[in-house]
């Protein structure tokens, strides 16, 4: 029996050729939206959101067209995350604001919620900022962090275990920016990239490695010293494909770049952009399906990218590009989705209404190739089945080193053999890259 799999190609063809973003709806009535998030909330077959905007509620869609708009609250949270807290299978969500997090369950797995229920007051309010949930012991659900550092281990069935503190924040370092949890160390467990603040105007990135039992003896500074604020986005992920972990930055209000790891020494700063705006939303991913990551950001000009090339380089020639019709302004956030379910990266954007200016909740579709849609791999090449899968994919060949990254283009396991453990992912469409020799081959497969 011949297997099959799919292959991305670093095929270079006209942007004109291979398809763009389209910006296919917006609302204009949403004020000041905080925090979305996107999921099968009523499991008719398409994704919804969820959305805190002076009130919660969920936008109701059938075939990608809105068809109801259902109220939860009438008070919004800094932030709402759609995950199954209970394990019967449906969306129910948590919130967190600036004195306390808890849940609304899902009722009737249809999106008819019940009233907000508090898990925990904060007690770290002079450092809490702002909340993180993350599933960093996967176990399947989600815990809690503050920036404080604590968090609050999800025991299942919307049950947590009482605040332990995990680091703690010195009177030299004045805030914690942004928390990143990733494999670091590649031990399979979660580790805490802390991007903090020193003084008014200086960052440092600093790691908090994991000994197994999620207690962290000790810091490395990786990053002494660059530009920032309190604006400044992180993503971390293997950019460049020579099998160690980068750091992409935007600082604060103009540059955008990354910082090498080459045999775990980190290069200086290396500028892909330089524009000056207000930034709200920083992600990289492959957005134009071509295999290989670009950059996108928000603020208050609207959103924008820049095409990526082999090894993370930036063509100075290359244009930023503003997103079609995303010309109104995007000054809270963006957010990635394969809200389609066709294996590409869809984009939202959002910003706030200022007394006569409106800054509309935006749905950017993906209409780039999928480049990888009719090229198989039959008898040669490495290739993963079964396809979908639950719990164990097989990469046929010998296998050095791999990796699986999430729709967003974010690095969530690494594996050196030919047997995958999947089964604490998430359900969702991912790639699979291995490394053959010095190129990454790159396949999609889908967790059920």
């Amino acid at each position: 029996m011949m297997r099959r799999g799919f292959l991305v190609l670093a095929v270079f063809m006209p942007l004109s050729m291979m398809g763009q973003l389209t910006h296919k709806w917006l609302f204009s009535d949403i004020k000041s939206p905080s925090s979305i998030s996107v999921g099968d909330i009523d499991l008719d077959g398409d994704n919804d959101v969820l959305i805190s905007d002076e009130e919660i509620y969920w936008l109701e869609f059938e075939d990608y067209e809105a068809v109801g708009r259902h109220v939860v609250s009438g008070v919004d949270e800094n932030q709402v995350i759609l995950s199954d807290g209970d394990g019967d299978g449906d969306l129910d969500f948590f919130y967190n604001s600036q004195l306390e997090f808890g849940y609304f369950e899902n009722l009737d797995g249809k999106g008819a919620f019940g009233v907000k229920t508090l898990i925990y007051t904060i007690s770290h309010i002079s450092v809490f900022n702002f909340g993180n949930f993350e599933d960093v012991d996967k176990d399947g659900d989600m815990d809690f962090f503050t920036d404080g550092i604590s968090w609050f281990e999800n025991l299942g069935d919307f049950a947590f275990k009482a605040e332990e503190l995990v680091y703690k924040v010195d009177s030299k370092h004045t805030s914690t920016r942004e928390l990143v949890f990733v494999d670091w160390d590649n031990d399979a467990d979660k580790d805490i990239l802390l991007n903090r603040g020193v003084g008014d105007r200086y960052n440092q990135v600093v790691l908090l490695e994991n000994n197994g039992d999620f207690i962290f003896p000790n810091e490395l500074v990786l990053i002494d010293s660059f530009p920032g604020d309190d604006r400044a986005f992180t993503f971390v992920s293997d950019l460049d494909n020579n099998g160690d972990l980068d750091v992409a930055v935007h600082l604060g209000p103009r540059n955008i770049g990354w910082f090498q790891n080459v045999a775990g020494e980190f290069s200086e700063f290396i500028q892909i952009a330089n524009y000056y705006d207000f930034p709200s939303g920083f992600e990289v991913a492959d957005l134009d399906n071509d295999g290989m990551l670009d950059v996108l950001w928000s603020g208050h000009g609207g959103v924008f990218w820049k095409k990526g090339g082999q090894g993370f380089s930036f063509d100075e020639e290359e244009p930023i590009q503003l997103i079609a019709g995303s010309g109104y302004k995007a000054s809270k956030g963006l957010t990635l989705s394969d809200f389609d379910l066709d294996g590409d990266i869809d984009i939202f954007s959002y910003g706030h209404r200022f007394m006569s200016e409106v800054q509309p909740f935006s749905w950017f579709r993906n209409d780039f190739m999928l480049l990888s849609d009719n090229v198989y791999v039959q008898n040669t090449g490495p290739f993963v089945y079964p396809n979908p899968a639950s719990f164990m994919l097989h990469v046929d060949g010998v296998v050095e080193y791999g990796q699986i990254l999430d729709a967003k283009g974010h690095l969530v396991h690494s594996f050196f053999k030919s047997e995958v453990d999947i089964s604490h992912l998430a359900p969702g469409h991912y790639l699979i890259r291995v490394l053959e020799g010095e190129v990454f081959r790159t396949f999609k497969f889908v967790k059920i």
